[in-house]
């Protein structure tokens, strides 16, 4: 089930992402540095911008082919924001040349007395560097081996009006783009951009201010101090400067250690809010929300239901409850919560017979001064009949008053140990930004999927990614201000600081409980268990298939941080990491390892969050952090019944324009297939594959 959306949407950030790309292939095409950026940021094309500058001889042939790409496409034509089909060739960075190992720097070389030389400035550098380029190229091109024109040395630092140049520090930078033959212009376009994607280890070797080495000033240069203090030396120190202009903290307040503490019996990181509720009724901002995790004991005679409810409180209230009961079979006790089981008591455990309801208590996923995330484990017998279990929560007082999912009692539908569980899929949940909501009548479908479970119940409804819009973020959200920055360079550069953090993580949590509680979806999370599997729109439109160096911008790696948070905490019913990536703390630039981002002491400041020490087998985690999101990615295996097997793929977490998954991914999950299936004994006849991205293509 699919709600109206346009996967072609948002087509300001992708235009503003490929006006970078071709202000970086002019750099590196002429090695002059990221050049007249005003104009380049209004889409002024390669070669137009390099004859402007008189350096049309630098083309190369694969420059010129991009060129001509360029020249021919539409200027009307939006990129679609999934550019799956368009970058499929995971072997394209493989094929660019690794740059030459720069010579060893020297003391600058003294000008001949009879010859002094200025300083080149301004547009002045760059005619100098563009005329040091065409003699250079005319001597390439006179060989046999017809090998690209090698990159000019680049002029020293320009101060005109609108020019930010990198200065590369003449011979020290003496390397070249060296491109073989290409196959097509978005080869040379993906390998122009490998050759952009260095290191600061790499910089540093090749001559560059791209962070201070260990033990140095933190002198910068190319986009200022500002800037680079904010995100850009990982080997910061402590005589590196602070620029508090980019900060809203201090990040020297980020360094501290958080120690362990212990709630309800839960361990976790940081104290919570020191507040305590003075009602006793449990108030409710979302939920109840019902999984299904995964069928234990599934090739014995007595397989185990697992699941969890999940409900989003105020803070600063004692532990609740919620308790289970089987009703009997479905067929006689459809109408509700007071239907008479007693004749089905036989057939049943006796800790869950009608009368006897089991008492489980919440575990504390999460507490900070506006909400708490109460998890319920759910483990339950499959019996020899389909059963229908009702779960209630003692207490219970949504604060909304207006959602049937206020309702404080449940009934939900679990097949019996021969059966095979009925499915519901659904994906795309949700309005693209522009979308006219009330001409679809908000998301109707949900009224269909209701209509179909009264008359005969779904086991589980399987979420296959874009469970939440969340791409309002940039459009009436905390990101409006950085989405109107027209300068893509400049919105690459903008800090993800401790204050956007936070607005961002309101957004997230706000949009997520508006959704989640918006009726009739509201409804369905409390009647049927949930099986999810993110995608872009769960996070932002286009997520992980944006160029590299974009996808490694602070704002997109702090929002992705954010996003995986409430993913974990509202779609999976787990604790999040200990903190999400900001530009105040250097801790949480990247992955402790498989531990996920460590703890800041201002992030987890009156918060509590609790710590798995053991993950759910129906997981299948990576073995390493994704690239931009640094937590593990998160894929699914289970199940479903007596018959059918599914595997969700996480194709998402590790996601770049070159890859879906890391190849070691890939092996853990057929891995992982292979053996339940062969553990089977032939029991399992069907396999649902849920790929919110193709892996494989005919």
């Amino acid at each position: 089930m699919s709600q109206p959306s346009s996967r072609n949407g948002d087509s300001d950030l992708q235009d503003q992402d490929r006006s970078l790309d071709r202000a970086e292939e002019a750099a590196i095409a002429g090695e002059v540095g990221l050049a007249d950026l005003d104009q380049l940021g209004q889409g002024i094309g390669v070669a137009q911008f390099l004859r402007s500058m008189g350096m049309g001889d630098l083309l190369t042939e694969g420059a010129e082919a991009l060129a001509t790409e360029e020249q021919a496409r539409p200027p009307s034509v939006d990129a679609p924001t999934q550019i799956d089909e368009d970058y499929n060739d995971d072997d394209d960075d493989d094929d660019a040349e690794p740059p030459a190992t720069a010579p060893a720097a020297g003391p600058p070389a003294q000008p001949s007395p009879d010859k002094t030389q200025a300083p080149a400035t301004g547009a002045q550098g760059a005619t100098a560097a563009a005329k040091k380029g065409k003699k250079r190229g005319r001597k390439a091109r006179a060989g046999p081996s017809r090998k690209p024109a090698r990159g000019v040395k680049n002029a020293q630092k320009g101060t005109g009006n609108g020019v930010l140049k990198r200065a590369r520090r003449g011979a020290a930078r003496d390397r070249h783009i060296s491109l073989p033959p290409m196959d097509s212009a978005r080869r040379v376009k993906d390998q122009l951009e490998h050759q952009q994607n260095e290191t600061l280890e790499e910089r540093r070797t090749y001559g560059s201010h791209w962070g201070a080495e260990p033990g140095q000033q933190g002198h910068q240069t190319a986009t200022g101090a500002a800037a680079a203090a904010a995100f850009g030396n990982q080997h910061r120190n402590d005589t590196d400067p602070i620029v508090s202009a980019d900060h809203a903290v201090d990040p020297r307040r980020t360094e501290g250690y958080v120690p362990e503490s212990r709630q309800g019996g839960t361990v976790g990181v940081g104290n919570g809010p020191q507040v305590q509720s003075t009602t006793e009724e449990l108030q409710v901002q979302c939920g109840p929300l019902l999984n299904y995790r995964r069928m234990a004991d599934a090739n014995t005679e007595s397989p185990i239901w697992i699941g969890s409810v999940l409900v989003v409180a105020n803070p600063g209230q004692r532990q609740p409850e919620l308790n289970l009961r089987c009703l009997g079979p479905a067929s006689s006790s459809m109408d509700g919560p007071g239907s008479d089981s007693t004749d089905t008591n036989g057939y049943m455990d006796s800790q869950n017979s009608g009368s006897r309801p089991r008492t489980i208590y919440g575990t504390k996923m999460y507490e900070d001064p506006r909400k708490a995330f109460w998890q319920f484990d759910l483990d339950l017998p499959f019996q020899r009949f389909e059963a229908n279990w009702e779960y209630s929560i003692p207490r219970f007082r949504h604060l909304s008053g207006a959602s049937s999912s206020s309702q404080a009692t449940k009934i939900f539908t679990v097949p019996s140990k021969a059966q095979s569980m009925r499915i519901m899929f659904h994906s795309c949940n949700g309005f693209s930004v522009g979308t006219d909501v009330d001409a679809w009548s908000g998301p109707a479908l949900w009224n269909d999927v209701l209509r179909m479970h009264s008359a005969q119940p779904f086991h589980v409804m399987i979420g296959g990614g874009d469970q939440i819009y969340n791409d309002g973020v940039r459009v009436d959200g905390p990101l409006r201000q950085w989405t109107d920055i027209s300068n893509p360079k400049k919105r690459r550069d903008y800090p993800f600081n401790e204050e956007l953090r936070a607005r961002c993580d309101e957004y997230y949590f706000n949009n997520y409980v508006r959704w989640y509680s918006a009726e009739p979806f509201a409804t369905a999370n409390g009647q049927i268990p949930q099986l999810n599997i993110w995608d872009d729109h769960d996070i932002i439109d286009g997520f992980g298939s944006y160029t590299d160096h974009f996808m490694k911008c602070a704002v997109f790696r702090g929002i992705g941080g954010v996003a995986h948070k409430y993913y974990m905490l509202f779609q999976h019913h787990l604790p999040p990491p200990k903190s999400t990536f900001t530009t105040d703390a250097p801790k949480t630039w990247h992955a402790n390892g498989v531990e996920g981002t460590p703890a800041d002491p201002i992030q987890t400041k009156d918060t509590f969050v609790a710590v798995m020490k053991k993950e759910d087998p129906s997981y299948i985690l990576g073995m390493k952090p994704g690239p931009y999101v640094e937590e593990r990615s998160r894929s699914i295996y289970c199940q479903l019944g007596a018959r059918i097997a599914f595997l969700g793929i996480d194709a998402r977490q590790e996601r770049t324009r070159h890859q879906v998954n890391y190849p070691e991914t890939y092996n853990l999950i057929f891995n992982r297939v292979s053996n339940e299936i062969r553990a089977s004994n032939g029991a399992i006849k069907h396999l649902i594959l849920l790929l919110g991205v193709p892996i494989a293509y005919p």
